[in-house]
């Protein structure tokens, strides 16, 4: 079987770029209010559509391309075990970067409170760390 590179959906990368753009500028405004005291108005109506619409897109995708990639591998005869440990390992690696970046991001900013919210386990836990 030749293997050659299976089609990019060119609107799937539109989309991602989107929503990946809409996320970095609400994360910019909102660390610039939480760190710089700016008041930029982000727990008003239009900025939470905003952040959630941003997210929904991300989410959707993130969904939409692990079944185009389970689909492609079934299609070239890997075995679903081997799949499936494949995203399973993504997974987990997303996961321990986000604790990461969070205890990382508690230091610097001395943050009293930091929830972890996972998109894998609906986990939810409190550090805290004295000023």
């Amino acid at each position: 079987m030749e293997n050659t590179p299976s089609p990019r959906f060119w609107e799937l990368d539109v989309l991602r770029a989107a929503a990946i753009f809409m996320m970095i500028f609400y994360h910019i405004l909102y660390d610039l209010e939480y760190f710089g005291n700016h008041d930029f108005g982000l727990s008003t109506l239009p900025c939470v559509i905003y952040a959630r619409i941003g997210a929904s897109i991300f989410i959707v995708l993130v969904g939409i391309s692990l079944t185009l990639s389970f689909s492609r591998a079934e299609v070239e005869g890997k075995p679903e075990k081997d799949i499936q440990l494949k995203q399973i390992k993504r997974g987990i690696t997303i996961f321990f970067l986000s604790l990461i970046i969070t205890f990382i991001t508690c230091v610097i900013a001395q943050a009293k409170i930091v929830i972890i919210k996972t998109l894998f386990w609906d986990i939810s836990m409190s550090i805290s760390f004295k000023s």
